[in-house]
């Protein structure tokens, strides 16, 4: 199930920690595999899942891997645009 909010608008709610979780369930870990795998709780794991299936709209964390495998190139990009605006605006680029 797709979430109304646009892709840039879902990108902004992750973070390096969250796309880590992504990456976890995207390789079919499940969620207490990929607590174990990142070192963090099973509960902070759960309220990263709860968290991005809100955003994205996903129903499972099965779903949010899948989600990830389709758009992590996407947000790749786009950290990379917004890496580029930052250093024009700080006057580090030329036009």
């Amino acid at each position: 199930m797709p979430s109304s909010a646009s892709i840039p608008d879902i990108f902004r709610y992750i973070t390096p920690r969250r796309a880590e979780v992504f990456a976890a369930l995207a390789d079919g870990a499940t969620i207490a595999e990929t607590a174990r795998r990142l070192d963090i709780s099973l509960n902070g794991t759960r309220s990263h899942v709860a968290d991005l299936k809100k955003v994205t709209g996903c129903s499972s964390a099965r779903e949010l891997g899948r989600w990830w495998r389709q758009n992590r190139v996407a947000w790749v990009l786009w950290l990379a645009e917004l890496a580029d605006c930052a250093q024009f605006r700080a006057g580090n680029r030329v036009p």
